[in-house]
């Protein structure tokens, strides 16, 4: 059955157990380049609605929330791992700096800043 994610091109990486969290954040955010836009569009228009501090998490389900309405497989849904949100986080203060401060980032060497560098 084809599904809203297969129609966008968005699709779960081959990723294998030895990968870490960054490594596999990195191969989906590659292969699937329109969740960071989508990401972006929604933390952009609260941003011009002068929200100052926003959750991510907030931003990644109703993402979710979107897709699952628009699809029948639960397993399109489960292709959105939470485990990618830290990343998307420190991903988008980086291409926009002028955010600084929007999301509350938690210290974790995994997540930092210098592993998400050159990845947008």
């Amino acid at each position: 059955m084809t599904t809203l994610f297969d129609l966008l091109g968005i699709h779960e990486p081959d990723v294998t157990s030895a990968m870490t969290s960054h490594e596999r954040f990195v191969a989906f955010h590659h292969a699937n380049p329109r969740i960071f836009v989508e990401l972006e569009t929604m933390a952009q228009a609260l941003v011009t609605r002068g929200r100052k501090r926003i959750g991510l998490r907030m931003l990644w389900e109703t993402l979710r929330w979107n897709y699952s309405v628009s699809v029948a497989s639960d397993d399109a849904i489960a292709r959105l791992n939470n485990n990618h949100v830290p990343f998307y986080a420190r991903l988008l203060l980086e291409v926009h700096p002028d955010w600084d401060g929007l999301f509350q980032l938690r210290g974790h060497d995994e997540y930092s800043s210098s592993n998400t560098k050159g990845t947008k």
